[in-house]
């Protein structure tokens, strides 16, 4: 399982790289970090399933590979907001 699901987990981070600015635009204000995030996951998870084949069937607990994606967004997050890639607005 973890050999079919690698491939498609490495597909994130440039998922996320690509959304985080996109949803930094649509969810404007303050104290929206939490939403952006969760619109984020969403996105990323939906992505996967829709153009990789992703299905729950592949993964044993969906509330971690949430959160494990959650990780991710938030490391992308503190890259891009460390190299001035990233407006909060």
């Amino acid at each position: 399982m973890l050999a079919n699901l690698l491939p498609i987990l490495i597909k994130v981070v440039p998922l996320a790289i690509r959304l985080v600015p996109v949803v930094e635009r649509l969810v404007k204000g303050a104290k929206q970090g939490t939403v952006k995030r969760e619109l984020v996951v969403a996105l990323v998870l939906a992505t996967l399933q829709t153009y990789e084949g992703f299905s729950g069937k592949d993964v044993a607990d969906e509330v971690k590979l949430a959160e494990g994606v959650g990780l991710i967004i938030d490391g992308v997050v503190a890259c891009l907001n460390a190299t001035g890639k990233l407006k909060i607005v």
